[in-house]
């Protein structure tokens, strides 16, 4: 089934170029890039001899100044080997900067082949070896190329017409597949999961959930909400109740304390009313003994007896006791006739008592 489906895909595709011939042109371009890299490297060697000569030949001016900053640089010029000592660290650095770019550009231009031909740490004596690099550079040149295949790789520097031709010369030479078996793979494709509408229910329900959970939080904040503001109307009526119970109550007050006031001030009204009152009537009984005693005073006068006034005195003590006689002889008679009124009572309450027992006896009797 593989191979039907691919030579099915062929029929509607031109030959794309395989990944040999790429990976070969492209060890081709690596090439070329390596023989430039070696140019540059020459320039490079050549410049640094002309700089270490020129620090030979004239001191450097931080001579005394950095001690500390001395660096050894082994160059190989052929076969001669020189150790030269260098006071100045910007040769240095310069230096360690350019072995670590041609590490990094040789370790992203080769191919993987190539790469483990190549180690890391025979990469590091570039800068360094003139002989190794040779021994490179000549296992490179010796390759042949020419039995590659590149058509497909360089259209861009041929004419038109001869690409086309190309591409349907070899579209003519593949085989055709037969369409019954075509017919047979579309009838008998194996099933493929859709998988765009999971992930839509996935979104949906994701979605759902969000804003099943921002309702829900809408909910319990307006839940919270209603709930204080409920609080605060209960809390505002009991503050609006005890206000006006407060109210109330110093109106109570107020009105008790102005009740109290009217009352004391009509009693101290009414006292000093009594008082005037007792003054005139003591007053007009002053007075009127006054009279009295002018009268008398003047009866004796006219009379010029003595013996009528005790006359009239004595007339007036028995008048008196006549008059306690009296009062005593009807409480006396009052008193006998209560007494002899709650005897007849109580004989009336013994009969009724008794006229009662015997009537119940009696119809007791008659009932056996």
């Amino acid at each position: 089934m593989n191979e039907i489906e691919k030579k099915k895909q062929e029929l509607y595709k031109w030959n794309k170029p395989d990944k040999h011939s790429t990976k070969l042109n492209s060890k081709i371009k690596e090439s070329d890039n390596i023989q430039l890299i070696h140019q540059w490297l020459r320039k490079i060697e050549d410049v640094s001899e002309a700089a270490i000569n020129q620090t030979l030949n004239t001191k450097s001016p931080c001579e005394n100044q950095t001690k500390n900053l001395k660096s050894t640089i082994s160059l190989n010029i052929g076969d001669k080997k020189k150790s030269v000592q260098i006071k100045h660290d910007p040769y240095c650095d310069a230096h360690d900067l350019i072995n670590e770019w041609m590490t990094d550009k040789i370790r992203l231009d080769l191919d993987d082949d190539f790469y483990d031909y190549v180690n890391i740490t025979e990469v590091n004596k570039f800068s360094n070896n003139e002989k190794f690099l040779g021994e490179i550079r000549a296992e490179l040149l010796d390759k042949d190329y020419s039995s590659l295949d590149i058509k497909g790789i360089d259209y861009d520097k041929y004419d038109e017409n001869y690409i086309a031709k190309d591409i349907l010369n070899n579209l003519m030479k593949k085989n055709l597949v037969d369409p019954k078996k075509l017919i047979y793979m579309d009838n008998h494709k194996p099933k493929t999961k859709d998988f765009r509408m999971q992930i839509e229910m996935r979104h949906q329900a994701v979605k759902e959930n969000r804003e099943k959970r921002a309702k829900d939080l809408e909910n319990k904040r307006k839940e919270n909400l209603k709930r204080k503001e409920i609080e605060f109307e209960a809390r505002q009526m009991v503050q609006k109740e005890e206000n006006e119970k407060k109210m109330r109550e110093n109106l109570d007050k107020q009105l008790i304390e102005q009740e109290a006031q009217k009352i004391r001030a009509e009693i101290n009204e009414k006292r000093k009313k009594d008082e005037e009152k007792r003054k005139e009537i003591l007053e007009k009984i002053r007075e009127q003994e006054k009279q009295e005693l002018l009268y008398l005073k003047k009866n004796i006068e006219n009379d010029a007896s003595e013996n009528l006034i005790e006359l009239k005195r004595k007339e007036i003590a028995e008048k008196r006791a006549n008059d306690l006689a009296d009062s005593l002889i009807k409480t006396r008679q009052l008193r006998l006739q209560q007494k002899a009124f709650s005897t007849w009572y109580g004989m009336i309450l013994d009969l009724r008592l008794k006229s009662g027992k015997a009537k119940a006896v009696s119809d007791w009797k008659a009932s056996y």
